[in-house]
């Protein structure tokens, strides 16, 4: 269900925090799913289970997601959290293109660069 690369620079705490974020958004999990147990999804990915407890106290906190006590974490209802996350993403692509235009990166080349990206995933 979630993956981790542990050869990637990128912190593990945030490499979980938004592939549960990407699972949410593409409908993966749903209002109310269930979450893993901290133990369980720490041993699926062989991480420590403070890691885990970070990345959900991290999403409880903005909402992606709340906690029952004694019966774990769920996927909130409240999917304006994710909605934000996806305007911020957004933002940092329009970002990232207007620099690569200043740069002289023509539209045909990003497209083509954001088409590989696509590609790629359905690769994975």
């Amino acid at each position: 269900m979630f993956s981790i690369d542990i050869t990637s620079r990128t912190p593990i705490c945030q490499q979980l925090e938004k592939n549960i974020i990407q699972q949410i958004s593409l409908g993966i999990l749903k209002a109310h799913d269930q979450l893993p147990s901290l133990r369980g999804l720490a041993q699926e990915l062989h991480i420590n289970p403070n890691t885990v407890q970070k990345v959900y106290s991290a999403l409880e906190q903005k909402g992606v997601i709340y906690t029952l006590s004694g019966r774990g974490a769920f996927v909130s209802d409240n999917n304006s959290s994710v909605i934000s996350i996806q305007l911020m993403t957004k933002e940092k692509l329009k970002s990232v293109s207007k620099e690569a235009k200043e740069m002289g990166i023509s539209l045909e080349d990003q497209i083509k660069i954001i088409k590989m990206n696509f590609e790629d995933d359905k690769h994975d």
